[in-house]
């Protein structure tokens, strides 16, 4: 018994550890607001007179030849921005976020 007792000794560390991560990640996150439905971004876009997300869709493929698989409208401290995933060329999936006001793919 006594052998087991000792391998368990690190466990609630590791549990503090895991709960203060998370902890900081929720704080990390806050003031992060992410419209993950499109009938709740949609009024959004249009009264912050953003960038479509159709149009977003078009500049991506066209610029940079990916396949966008996700769009994601977030409002940030630094204002509105779009999360996507996209497949490039060589078929790897890759993030990127864009700016909703000016979008510049790079």
């Amino acid at each position: 018994m006594k052998k087991s007792a000792t391998h368990l000794r690190w466990l609630p560390g590791a549990v503090l550890a895991v709960l203060l991560g998370l902890a900081a990640s929720d704080q990390a996150q806050a003031g992060v607001r992410c419209y993950a439905n499109w009938s709740e971004a949609a009024p959004v876009v249009v009264r912050e007179r953003l960038v479509s997300a159709r149009d977003i869709h078009q500049l991506v493929r066209k610029s940079s030849l990916a396949k966008v698989v996700r769009i994601t409208l977030c409002r940030t401290g630094q204002g509105y921005k779009y999360k996507l995933v996209v497949f490039g060329p060589d078929g790897k999936a890759r993030k990127l976020i864009l700016d909703a006001r000016r979008p510049v793919v790079r």
